[in-house]
């Protein structure tokens, strides 16, 4: 989504966006005061198109936002328009920001609905390297494949840093 805000007019555009803004010191987050999605992040309305407030805020401050980029928040706060707290990235320099910081809210290993293995099951796979895939696959009524990647690390590599 890119934005383009009228060169007529942006000083009308600028000063509305910035009094829905909770502006406080340059190192502290500036919080959109105005509607928001559900997700927290601000929403702002400007020529007939409700665009994400902390990216109007980039443009107002930086200029366009290049093809591909996202305008991501350092300060993980999403209501924050503070340009000194947003930078350009990717949607894999997010995603290495989110899990950098530990905010990746997706359960891992059996915590996992999907889980067919218990921790448990996963390092006794690990410990008898001997006995062939097929009969491991049979036991625990997954795949051979699945033993494989269990076995060279692939999946469940949370187990890897614990022991």
């Amino acid at each position: 989504m890119n934005i383009k805000l009228e060169v007529t007019g942006l000083k009308r555009t600028e000063h509305r966006f910035w009094t829905k803004v909770d502006k406080r010191s340059a190192a502290e987050c500036w919080e959109w005061t105005a509607g928001r999605h559900r997700r927290g992040y601000g929403k702002y309305s400007v020529n007939r198109s409700t665009l994400p407030a902390h990216r109007v805020a980039w443009v107002l401050t930086h200029g366009e936002i290049p093809e591909g980029l996202l305008v991501c928040h350092a300060c993980d706060n999403p209501p924050c328009v503070n340009p000194a707290h947003l930078f350009l990235g990717t949607a894999k320099d997010n995603a290495a920001d989110r899990d950098t910081k530990g905010r990746a809210n997706t359960p891992v290993g059996e915590r996992s609905a999907f889980a067919k293995l218990t921790d448990s099951e996963v390092l006794a796979i690990r410990a008898c390297a001997a006995e062939p895939l097929k009969a491991l696959a049979t036991r625990y009524h997954v795949s051979a494949a699945t033993i494989s990647r269990v076995r060279h690390n692939l999946i469940w590599k949370h187990l890897d840093a614990a022991a």
